[in-house]
């Protein structure tokens, strides 16, 4: 168990950090804490303003820590526990889906000539192994060979749409929007949803919170001065079913939708799986690229992107310039209306009948009436449902 009482420091009585914590004014400052089995206070011997960092002193052994991870309990320095966030055997979700710790390790940054926390990780998916910094699984990076780009939060929200059957859209930006994109818009309400993983919270390796917060606010203000109606946070701080699905239930979009019929678990599967993973599954089973497109709301050129990677990692055939074809045309039954004669594709039908392909998926679409004719009579031709 850890953790750390505040409430007798000074805060600001004034100004813009009114009720914040006035570090400089607090050393000399004992605070309570409780770490594992430990209880006892420890000193504030000092505090840089430059950088955030306090000094603080327990038995006449002191540390250096930000003052974010002070207010999160993070001393474990200070009885030479080493700071590893995750253990051997953890199971974690990342932007890929799950990955597994196996073991304990640093990782040199030659930038800076120091060692950082790191883990050599498993992919769950693939079974790729590779070593990981703790900054970079904490910010939700997964494995780059199976990997879609989309985090675990992000893929449940999405599920949980999904399920809703609601028309919306990801990593939407707009013509007022600049190169800002918004994780998810739901048209129907002018609904703008925000998925905040633990980087909006928690200080990473290369930024703060406070940074990230500061773009959320702009990102916030844009939208609702361009008629944005709504604007809806998701605190994703941990990457759990339950702890989002919790969030979701007490955000707003209860107020539009009615979650009682969701399947959490469901949305968890989905959201532990990489999309590429998916996708490769629905193309075997042949699904088209723009069904594909459509179930994953994601533009036909990342359907293909996950396509090809697919292909690399043996979970698909796919190559673009034979597939495509098959995607639209081979897999799709026709039937010609005028005979009630059934074909497994457009192939096969014009094969049959002596026309072009062209003027039977022409005629499926409704940009012509007919394509070919029997014995002087005009063949009609539909899609099988």
């Amino acid at each position: 168990m850890k953790s750390i009482d505040l409430s007798n420091l000074p805060t600001f009585q004034s100004g813009n950090n009114k009720g914040k914590i006035d570090w400089v004014s607090s050393i000399g400052y004992k605070i309570k804490f409780t770490y594992n089995n430990i209880s006892d206070s420890l000193l504030i011997k000092d505090y840089n303003k430059n950088n955030f960092y306090v000094l603080i002193e327990y038995n006449s052994k002191t540390m250096n820590i930000r003052s974010t991870n002070l207010k999160q309990c993070r001393i474990g320095k200070l009885f030479g526990f080493r700071e590893y966030k995750f253990k051997i055997g953890d199971i974690i979700n990342t932007r890929s889906g799950q990955m597994q710790i196996l073991k304990l390790t640093k990782k040199s940054n030659n930038k800076k000539t120091v060692n950082e926390k790191a883990y050599i990780c498993k992919c769950l998916n693939c079974g790729y192994q590779k070593i990981m910094r703790q900054h970079s699984i904490i910010a939700g990076n997964g494995c780059e060979k199976c990997g879609d780009g989309v985090s675990y939060p992000e893929k449940f929200v999405i599920a949980m749409l999904s399920q809703l059957q609601i028309d919306f859209q990801v990593q939407k930006i707009f013509k007022w929007s600049g190169k800002k994109r918004y994780d998810i818009y739901i048209p129907q309400h002018k609904i703008i949803i925000e998925v905040n993983g633990e980087q909006h919270y928690t200080d990473a390796f290369n930024t703060t919170a406070t940074a990230v917060q500061k773009e959320d606010n702009l990102k916030k203000k844009l939208a609702l001065k361009h008629n944005i109606k709504n604007y809806i946070f998701i605190n994703a701080r941990k990457s759990t079913m339950e702890y989002i699905s919790n969030s979701i239930l007490n955000s707003n979009i209860s107020k539009f939708y009615d979650l009682n019929s969701i399947n959490w678990n469901k949305c968890d599967i989905q959201a532990s799986n990489s999309y590429i993973k998916l996708v490769c599954e629905d193309w075997n089973n042949n699904k088209t690229v723009k069904e594909l497109s459509k179930k994953y709301h994601l533009c036909t050129d990342t359907i293909q992107i996950y396509l090809r990677k697919g292909n690399n990692l043996h979970w698909c055939v796919y190559d673009k310039h034979i597939n495509m074809s098959k995607s639209y045309k081979i897999t799709k039954k026709v039937i010609c209306i005028t005979t009630g004669k059934e074909f497994n594709s457009i192939k096969e039908a014009t094969e049959y009948y002596k026309i072009y392909q062209s003027g039977i998926s022409d005629c499926c679409r409704g940009r012509i009436s007919f394509a070919g004719k029997l014995n002087g009579e005009k063949l009609r031709w539909k899609y099988v449902a």
